[in-house]
């Protein structure tokens, strides 16, 4: 019985991470818009369009935890999702090349963005744009 129950997480891992890559975009849509609502409330001259979104990350202390949370949700979201891309790519009987694309670009970006989400940035570059 053990063994169907961990071939059963394995193939909704595998097989359905579809559903992982929607938890992880709405987890990030919501996080984003918790946190720019806070920065808006402490700081009334943030304005989005002059702003750039990464910029959440270096806001106040709850809104900056708010929006790394976001992060760090949807990166360990894109684990399955890549996982089943990985698996739809095998099935179909794509390039082995673009199979290793693939696996490391997952690789790249789930590394970037817990980099982001776990490291507390200061603004104290100036920014030219």
């Amino acid at each position: 019985m053990r063994n169907l129950a961990k071939k059963l997480k394995l193939n909704i891992l595998r097989d359905r991470g579809e559903y992982f890559g929607i938890v992880g975009a709405i987890s990030i849509t919501i996080t984003t818009l918790i946190s720019y609502l806070i920065n808006l409330s402490l700081n009334p001259s943030f304005n989005i369009t002059t702003f750039a979104v990464s910029e959440l990350g270096t806001g106040p202390k709850i809104s900056s935890g708010v929006f790394g949370l976001g992060l760090l949700i949807a990166s360990f979201c894109q684990i399955p999702l890549y996982i089943s891309v990985i698996n739809y790519f095998r099935k179909k009987e794509c390039s082995v090349y673009l199979i290793k694309i693939v696996a490391l670009g997952t690789l790249f970006s789930t590394i970037s963005h817990n980099i982001l989400s776990l490291v507390p940035f200061e603004r104290v570059v100036l920014l030219l744009f």
